[in-house]
């Protein structure tokens, strides 16, 4: 079977709207607002004769790691026609993004997965969390009432207010989506749509806080749900004051779901311990470019180490071979070379890059070989930070 790989054209993209349709059963409305929003630029495809049977998307955008922005090709719409499924298409197609990501500087890749198994067979790794969570509206009323006269309702015009808090507190999230320029969630903040809300805390003519949720039926006979989309704040009199207004809906709400949101500090700030995981799907991480990648991440700058490693990653052969990584002054480099006495996969690099997992995790499950109590505990230092997370499920 013949089968040819390439970029659509712009006059292909219903053809590429329909395979992604059949794949994921969207709906028919969305076709209009996803042909307007989408480039045929960032997507390879495959066809068989005159059949587009094959898609996926890499958009290019920034990744939060270290409070740098780690350029990175965000993956999507990987569809294959089910006539057209378990030939290897869909493989062959995310090797030749890789290779495009190589040549356009986008040096990590992320992904939300529908199955972990095959993704990890192509290099990419637990990366972080995407999880789903609830509060008891009733906790949330019994928090300190906060700064209520610094809340209002958001207006379209706090636009660039909101964006410029993100932007502020994005960077200090090890995850988050690099949101300057074209990459910013007009969708998220269309707040005047059905029963979806924009509340934000303002202090000296500064938004330092914002909440996006939306009200919802249930099957309950009373009162409705709320669903947290999205919650950023610059400092604590925010976050205690956005909170503190969700639990004000206790009388209608019982309980307000949360997205992404780890909810580690309100756990610290309620009562009792009552918030609930109801799941989580992992985004995973590929390492694109090792050398790239460590060089754009940022690192504490107290810490300084040389280790000699052996990477291996075989579907990016510039990855693969024996490298010496040193950071100092909260600087990293990569240079081929050394002993390679730590072995580990590139797997196992992007779990440590993005700090979801540590270095003893990863040896205890087999993922870093040959390292000693120093060496895993310098893998640590290196790239120690906050819990990632991200809030586009894109």
């Amino acid at each position: 079977m013949d089968v040819e790989f390439r970029a659509p054209q712009p006059h292909e993209a219903e053809a590429v709207f329909a395979v992604g349709r059949e794949a994921f059963a969207t709906r028919a409305e969305r076709r209009e607002p996803w042909l307007a929003s989408k480039r045929m630029d960032d997507f390879l495809a495959a066809w068989v004769g005159e059949d587009l049977v094959a898609t996926t998307e890499v958009m290019p955008v920034g990744q939060f790691f270290g409070g740098r922005s780690v350029p990175m090709g965000a993956v999507a719409s990987v569809a294959v026609r089910p006539d057209h499924r378990g030939r290897g298409i869909a493989p062959r197609l995310l090797a030749l993004a890789v290779e495009r990501m190589h040549e356009q500087g986008l040096v990590v890749s992320t992904l939300h997965p529908a199955t972990t198994r095959f993704y990890r067979g192509l290099g990419w790794e637990i990366g972080g969390e995407y999880a789903v969570r609830r509060v008891p509206t009733a906790s949330l009323a019994g928090l300190p009432p906060g700064e209520q006269e610094c809340l209002r309702p958001g207006r379209r015009d706090d636009l660039d207010g909101v964006r410029e808090c993100y932007e502020r507190v994005a960077p200090s999230i090890n995850g988050a989506i690099d949101r300057t320029g074209t990459r910013w969630r007009v969708d998220l903040l269309t707040f005047d749509g059905p029963q979806r809300y924009l509340y934000v805390y303002e202090a000296d003519d500064r938004i330092n806080g914002y909440v996006v949720y939306d009200q919802h039926q249930t099957r309950r006979q009373w009162g409705f749900g709320i669903t947290v989309h999205e919650l950023v704040t610059a400092d604590a009199r925010a976050a205690v004051t956005l909170w503190r207004h969700l639990g004000s809906h206790v009388a209608q709400v019982e309980t307000i779901t949360v997205l992404a949101l780890p909810l580690d500090v309100l756990t610290l700030l309620l009562a009792e311990q009552v918030v609930e995981l109801v799941g989580a799907n992992h985004w995973m991480t590929r390492i694109v470019d090792a050398a790239g990648a460590v060089a754009a991440r940022g690192y504490p700058s107290s810490v300084r180490a040389e280790l000699h490693l052996q990477l291996a990653d075989r579907m990016a052969p510039w990855n693969d071979g024996r490298f010496v990584l040193r950071v100092e002054g909260g600087e990293g480099k990569l240079s081929p070379g050394g002993t390679g006495d730590v072995h580990l996969s590139v797997n196992a690099l992007a779990s440590l890059y993005t700090g979801w997992a540590t270095a003893p995790e990863l040896a205890a499950a087999g993922l870093v070989h040959h390292a000693g109590r120093l060496e895993l505990a310098d893998l640590d230092a290196v790239f120690a930070g906050p819990r990632p997370y991200l809030f586009d499920n894109y």
